[in-house]
């Protein structure tokens, strides 16, 4: 195996494990990972979102 492979593995491998945190991270701190549209009723995972209320609240005001 030439450096050239090697050094593909290590890119790929860091760039999924920098995506995976960034997932981990937005799902412990709550944030959605996706569903930013602003239309919950459309949002398949509605009742599991935690910006649900935020966002009911902010369209009241």
């Amino acid at each position: 195996m030439g450096p050239f492979e090697i050094v593909t593995i290590v890119v790929v491998g860091l760039a999924v494990l920098a995506i995976l945190v960034r997932f981990i991270y937005k799902k412990v701190r709550g944030e959605s990972l996706g569903c930013d549209c602003g239309d919950c009723s459309a949002c398949g995972h509605c009742n599991a979102c935690r910006d649900r209320e935020r966002r009911k609240n902010s369209k009241s005001e």
